[in-house]
C-alpha cells in the first residue's frame, strides 16, 4: 500500500512501519504500534490498513496515534468488523461460533462499527468520514471456499469483481465486513 501512495503522490514524505523487518525501497521503522519511536506531534497524518485487528490494546495504540499526530492530524484506517452481527462474518462469529478469518489471518479482536467509534472518541479523535467494503458477495464466497477447502482461480476473479461493483455501490452501508475511517486529532 505504501509503494502505492509514494507512487501517487511523490512530492510528500512517508514513513513505514511494522514490527517486523521488511526490505523496501522507502524509509522503514520496525516498531510497535503501541510504542512509536517517533516526537509528539510528529506527522501530519497517520494510515493503518488492516492492523487494528492484531493489536492486543486499541486505546493505548490510539493514544500512540495520537501522540504522534500534528494538531487537527489525519488518522485514516481500514479494519474487519468481525464483530459486528450485520455482515455476515459478525454474525457468523457470534450466533454460530463459527470464525471464517481464524485459519488464516490471527485476529484477535473483532471490532463492531459502535466500538471502534467509541473508542475514537474517547481518545480524541472526531470522525469525518466512514465507508465499508466486502459485502456480502465478497463474505459469501469466502466462507464457501474456506468450507470446500479450495481455490477456484476464474469463478474467483469474476466474484472478486462482483464484489467490487458491490462494495462501490454500497459504500455507505454498514452491512460490508471492512470499515474505512478518516478521522481528526481534537485539541484536547
Amino acid at each position: 500500500m505504501l509503494k502505492i501512495l509514494i507512487k501517487k503522490l511523490p512530492n510528500l514524505k512517508f514513513v513505514g512501519i511494522d514490527q517486523k523487518n521488511i526490505k523496501a525501497d522507502f524509509e522503514f521503522v520496525r516498531a510497535k504500534a503501541e510504542k512509536l519511536p517517533f516526537k509528539n506531534r510528529y506527522f501530519d497524518a497517520v494510515t493503518s490498513f488492516e492492523v487494528l485487528e492484531h493489536v492486543d490494546n486499541l486505546d493505548l495504540v490510539l493514544k500512540e496515534i495520537r501522540r504522534v499526530l500534528k494538531p487537527k492530524g489525519v488518522f485514516y484506517f481500514t479494519t474487519p468488523l468481525e464483530g459486528d452481527a450485520k455482515n455476515l462474518y459478525g454474525y457468523l462469529n457470534q450466533r454460530k461460533g463459527y470464525d471464517p478469518h481464524s485459519d488464516n489471518y490471527g485476529h484477535i479482536q473483532k471490532y463492531s462499527t459502535k466500538i471502534l467509534k467509541t473508542a475514537l472518541n474517547e481518545n480524541g479523535f472526531r470522525i469525518k468520514k466512514v465507508t465499508y467494503t466486502a459485502h456480502y458477495i465478497n463474505q459469501l464466497w469466502t466462507v464457501f471456499l474456506n468450507k470446500i477447502n479450495k481455490k477456484l482461480t476464474i469463478l474467483t476473479l469474476f466474484v472478486n469483481l462482483m464484489a467490487g461493483i458491490e462494495s462501490m455501490l454500497f459504500r455507505k452501508s454498514p452491512w460490508g465486513l471492512d470499515i474505512q475511517v478518516t478521522c481528526i486529532k481534537l485539541k484536547t
